[in-house]
């Protein structure tokens, strides 16, 4: 898997997979076909994947890409289409 982050994300990709998320992301990582894709929010063809383990959280990845990528993990309270915007 192949992500490229900034010393921010890192840190907060870091706090997620110890409490959990990295199990999650990597039930993604071996199907990268599980999540849904969401038109409403984007054209890409993204797919989004809320966590089970840490529920107010979704991975947001392109499993078109090779090798596929993590876009955002994002808070649920977060404006999704916004932040997508931003680069």
């Amino acid at each position: 898997m192949t992500v490229d982050l900034n010393p921010g994300q890192e840190r907060r990709v870091r706090e997620l997979i110890d409490s959990g998320v990295y199990k999650d992301a990597q039930a993604v990582v071996d199907r990268a076909s599980r999540g849904q894709r969401r038109r409403e929010v984007t054209r890409s063809d993204f797919r989004f994947w809320n966590v089970p383990s840490f529920s107010k959280y979704t991975i947001v990845y392109d499993s078109e890409s090779r090798p596929w990528r993590i876009v955002r993990i994002l808070h649920g309270a977060r404006d999704i289409r916004r932040e997508l915007r931003r680069k």
